[in-house]
């Protein structure tokens, strides 16, 4: 609908005639401060010291301030409710007609009906226009809307989207004064129900004008990128040349569905005008660009550690998010515990491994770190037993303003957010919190009690609808989006993303109103005609708003093709060479002083003195064979991974679990005969005694992820395992057990290792049978390689005092209940034959010289570790380079692909 007014005024002689009288309405609150900074700097630049500030304010903030100005004046009892308050009085309406639980998500459907009466009173639509095109969802709506208006009526409460008729009224009335003079500016459009608000203003004595801007003789070119990556890039590039060229230049760049890629562009942009910021150490910048859209204040850090705290509060935390609760620098001790916290949430990782901890399992699990680790962190278990200690008091049910004292006394109880050490940001965003805090106690004019879990629940909520954007001066680039952009002027404008797919946007229209009423009325998204004609609109806007226009639009988006907006689609092309973009440095380099490094290649650690005790045992042969510099890494380096706890039990607990069952049922069997003696019956009820004890060990010790239930099904699952495993037993020729997990110290290769074998049986020859349990994959052939893989029974094999005749992997698994390896002669163990009779024992006279050429290759293997052989050279890039936990240290990726061939170096 257009704009009925008595005049245009052009921004020029508006910013030389600023007068008190003068009410600046504009579309947004970006560009009333854009306006009112915009007067400020001509006054600066005539040479005042001091001048009245221009009278500019947003439309919305307008009729806010007029209904303010009535209550402070005795004039209205009413409350106006604000946009959040409002949806939730629509959840407790929809609640209410949901009898049967059918919406699966009240909040959305919330949502939708607030946005739907929105366009109602926006669009003056009477309800005989909604019954007359009504479907099952508009009848249904109507019900909730009909409630709706008798709860605000009942209470006093007033909906921010009648207040432009509430306004209309008190002019009416005389209660309001129409001011003298009223200059919109930025609007696009204006709703029928701004129009009928406008024409009573010009009844009451209104003279109202247009602000506008002469158009100015753009230049428009259109740059087609590869991808959002490249667009975006050259965007950045293109803006630093241009204040290169003019630092007094305004540039502009605009990004549909900016908030969707707000982590995006300021990445990239900081990145080219601030090279080097990202180096650790480095001091913050002065701002030249910034991003009109900020971040929803829940994603803050210092906010999401706040929120943390209180979900602790009320229930478990995950593991991840309990690692950056424990790391936090925003409560008591972040700083001083530093270290202490970091080895506290490595213990809990690996030692703990619970998948989600509560409250009081986190307190008694660092108590047990405190009794391993001498420093430890008391401080935190002092706050947290506080901390504790408060909520055993806590009610079950509060009004939002008794939860209010005890949030933040809860808050306060650990010391958040530490006001002394928190940057200009940081700071901001605690006070604007506060102000989401203050917001939250209101909640009580609609609900006047709540539980914890739904105070907490709302409270964040509130902190996601409020977006943060810090505070600071003035900036060269504006980063803006596409309504953001109403009524602002540049010298240099870059508008992104002009895609076929969103310019123009899809329809979308509000699924509570009849559709074809949406149309009729042209309301927002309603049909395709629509937005392309507000597109149109919008379009021609933007290539008048500055000198120098640049569109653009990729061709692609993953794997899906783009064309250009047709929109744009005339508009002369540029290349990325004619763009004429800055230069940025090559970030790698920001470190050094010179580009001009020495490169130095040094593969060798410092040597071993012969005789040297190596901690890893059998993995440090294992890892020097796979690559040099893991074994370096892993067992000299000290490097360890931080696990990340999951749900249940992971492979290593479970074979851990077999590996204890079996030990503790050999060493009371302790022969093939104690196995055959024992019925079935007894055997399964020692099996099963045994399994119970494990299992109810690691229960005690994994309370919140180990359940019941859980518990229940890995018991059946690991005694039937371990009984088809003692059955496949029963069938070998005549043993007894003489070691089980049996730690020794021996010397390979001039250096000294620990070893310890699962299990040594002893056949009536007096030879050795060396077993090791696995419920994973049997890998064995890797033994027959000069660079022998996975080498642990091959070095219990050479350095048994006693002759061995077999080394085998004994598979408890259900994928492969089997035993795989090697042995002298045929029937030691099931499915084992000689190994001179095999594929692989054609290459050895006999067994002994298998075992003289297992000793030799590890042997070589221990002399790499002995004088120091750390290279990066993994044996099999593509296997061995797949899981490993180092390419951030050995940086195997920054290597040319060509130094490296499929199967190695």
């Amino acid at each position: 609908m257009g704009i009925i007014t008595d005049q245009t005024i052009e921004m020029d002689n508006l910013l030389a005639d600023i007068r008190p009288e003068r009410l600046i309405l504009t579309v947004n609150r970006r560009l009333a401060l854009e306006l009112k900074g915009r007067y400020d700097r001509r006054q600066a630049e005539l040479g005042h010291m001091a001048w009245e500030s221009a009278n500019t304010i947003s439309w919305s903030d307008w009729l806010g301030s007029q209904f303010q100005d009535l209550v402070e004046q005795g004039n209205s009892d009413q409350v106006l409710l604000t946009s959040h308050q409002s949806r939730i009085l629509w959840e407790q309406v929809i609640l209410q007609f949901d009898r049967d639980g059918s919406i699966l998500r009240p909040s959305s459907a919330a949502s939708m009906a607030h946005d739907a009466w929105g366009l109602i009173q926006s669009w003056n639509i009477t309800t005989q226009q909604l019954t007359t095109s009504a479907t099952g969802e508009t009848e249904i709506f109507l019900e909730w809307a009909s409630e709706y208006q008798h709860r605000c009526k009942s209470n006093g409460w007033l909906d921010s989207a009648v207040l432009p008729k509430v306004i209309s009224q008190w002019l009416d009335e005389g209660i309001l004064t129409a001011p003298a003079e009223i200059i919109l500016a930025g609007f696009d459009e204006i709703t029928p129900q701004q129009q009928s608000l406008l024409e009573l203003l010009q009844e009451k004595g209104s003279s109202i004008s247009t602000l506008t801007a002469a158009e100015l003789p753009a230049t428009a070119t259109r740059f087609q990128a590869k991808d959002f990556a490249q667009e975006l890039e050259a965007a950045a590039r293109w803006a630093i040349k241009r204040l290169q060229m003019n630092a007094d230049a305004r540039v502009g760049v605009v990004i549909p569905q900016l908030a969707e890629v707000r982590s995006q562009v300021e990445t990239v942009f900081r990145r080219c005008f601030h090279p080097g910021s990202f180096i650790p150490g480095s001091l913050n910048p002065p701002a030249v660009f910034n991003i009109s859209f900020g971040v929803p204040l829940q994603q803050c850090p210092l906010v999401v550690d706040a929120f943390l705290l209180l979900r602790l509060a009320s229930g478990n935390l995950p593991s991840g998010d309990l690692s950056r609760l424990l790391r936090s620098p925003f409560i008591s001790g972040g700083s001083s515990e530093r270290q202490g916290r970091a080895r506290l949430d490595a213990f809990l990782r690996s030692r703990v491994g619970e998948r989600s901890m509560s409250l009081d399992t986190l307190i008694r699990k660092g108590h047990e770190f405190s009794n391993r680790d001498a420093s430890g962190c008391p401080l935190l278990l002092q706050i947290l037993e506080s901390y504790r200690l408060r909520l055993d008091h806590l009610p079950t049910r509060l009004s939002p303003q008794k939860w209010l004292d005890e949030f933040n006394a809860l808050l306060n109880n650990v010391g958040w957010p530490r006001y002394e050490s928190l940057n200009s940001t940081e700071y901001q965003q605690a006070e604007s919190f506060k102000q989401v805090m203050n917001t939250f106690q209101t909640l009580g004019q609609l609900q006047h009690s709540m539980d914890l879990i739904e105070a907490t629940a709302r409270l964040r909520t509130l902190a996601g609808e409020t977006l943060f954007q810090p505070k600071g001066e003035e900036t060269p680039v504006q980063i803006v989006g596409i309504l953001e952009a109403a009524g602002l002027r540049f010298d240099h404008l870059w508008v992104m993303g002009l895609s076929d797919d969103k310019w123009p946007a899809p329809a979308s229209p509000n699924p509570l109103l009849p559709i074809s009423l949406q149309r009729n009325l042209k309301l927002p998204h309603a049909s395709p005609k629509r937005e392309y004609e507000y597109t149109v609109a919008i379009t021609h806007r933007l290539l008048a708003s500055a000198e120098e226009v640049i569109v653009s639009h990729p061709e692609s988006d993953g794997d899906n093709d783009l064309r250009v907006s047709p929109l744009v689609a005339g508009i002369p092309t540029v290349t990325l060479e004619q763009l004429d973009l800055a230069t940025t440095p090559d970030e790698s380099k920001l470190g050094f002083g010179s580009s001009h490094l020495e490169r130095l290649v040094d593969d060798m650690a410092p040597a071993l003195a012969p005789g040297s005790h190596v901690s890893g045992g059998s993995r440090l042969l294992s890892d020097q064979s796979a690559c040099p510099f893991r074994a370096f890494a892993n067992h000299r380096l000290g490097t360890k991974v931080i696990e990340d706890p999951v749900s249940g039990m992971d492979a290593r607990i479970r074979g851990i679990m077999i590996h204890r069952v079996l030990e503790k049922l050999w060493g009371m069997l302790g022969s093939l005969s104690g196995l055959q003696e024992m019925d079935e019956p007894d055997l399964k009820s020692l099996v099963t005694t045994e399994v119970e004890s494990l299992l109810a060990q690691l229960r005690s010790s994994r309370p919140e992820t180990l359940a019941p239930r859980f518990i229940q099904i890995e018991q059946e699952r690991v005694s039937q395992l371990i009984l088809e495993w003692l059955q496949l037993e029963r069938e070998r020729t005549p043993f007894s057990v003489v070691s089980l997990e049996h730690k020794e110290s021996v010397d390979i290769g001039s250096i000294n290792l620990d070893i310890v074998a699962d299990r040594v049986d002893r056949l009536p020859d007096g030879k050795h049978l060396i077993i090791d349990y696995k419920t994973g994959k049997l890998r064995y052939r890797g033994w027959f390689e000069q660079r022998i893989e996975e080498p642990q029974l091959p070095l219990y094999a050479t350095t048994d005092d006693t002759q061995v005749a077999g080394v085998f992997l004994a598979g408890v698994s259900r994928a492969q209940m089997a035993f795989a390896g090697v042995s002298e002669s045929d029937a030691l163990v099931p499915g084992i034959k000689a190994f001179t009779t095999t594929r692989d024992g054609k290459v050895y006279t006999d067994w002994n010289d298998l075992i003289t050429a297992w000793r030799e290759h590890l042997e070589l293997l221990a002399a790499e570790v002995l004088n120091g052989h750390a290279k990066v050279s993994p044996k099999n890039r593509s296997r061995d380079c797949e899981y490993c936990p180092l390419p951030a240290l050995c940086r195997i990726h920054e290597q040319e692909d060509s130094e490296f061939g499929e199967e190695g170096a």
